[in-house]
């Protein structure tokens, strides 16, 4: 039972109020647990890293969540891998779908396996915190509709709509 709870939007930059980077500091059953929904940037990260040292007095963060591969989202996730103790990530992975999807790109020179390397290229900081995930064994899960993250479900996106709508859409970023 969850029996208190804080939520903190951390900035993101200099000069901004709030970011890209939340933190959900909550204690369930007389544990408390950290959730940290997106990483900011590599400043951001560091900074993340530090307030929850500084004020909730921890060095875990149970559940760490990627929103989508965006710079200003994911960038500051690979320091806190490479700072904090992980418990599990959530982190779309589109590369894996390559084979899935190859149709929706009408390129008749693409394969596979040249899809999914360019994504892992173009997504570069969502793969990096996959591959540092990996390297730890720390388990990592891809956040669609109905998954539960700690207290939380997952609302959207579900995974046909992501891999055959959303995923095609990152060429055009």
């Amino acid at each position: 039972m969850i029996t208190s709870y804080e939520i903190e939007f951390l900035p993101v930059g200099s000069g901004e109020k709030s970011g890209d980077c939340i933190l959900f500091h909550y204690v369930e059953d007389n544990v408390g647990k950290i959730i940290a929904y997106d990483g900011g940037t590599q400043t951001s990260g560091k900074a993340m890293v530090e307030h929850i040292k500084k004020y909730y007095g921890m060095d875990k963060i149970d559940y760490l969540i990627n929103s989508h591969p965006d710079g200003d989202h994911v960038s500051g996730l690979t320091y806190v891998l490479e700072n904090m103790q992980v418990g599990e990530v959530w982190i779309h992975q589109p590369w894996k779908y390559s084979a899935e999807i190859l149709d929706l790109f009408h390129d008749g020179r693409m394969t596979a396996n040249s899809l999914s390397e360019r994504m892992k290229t173009k997504l570069r900081l969502a793969h990096r915190v996959y591959e540092l995930a990996i390297e730890q064994s720390i388990p990592v899960y891809e956040p669609y509709a109905g998954a539960k993250i700690g207290p939380f479900t997952v609302l959207s996106p579900d995974e046909d709509w992501y891999k055959n709508t959303l995923v095609p859409d990152f060429s055009k970023t």
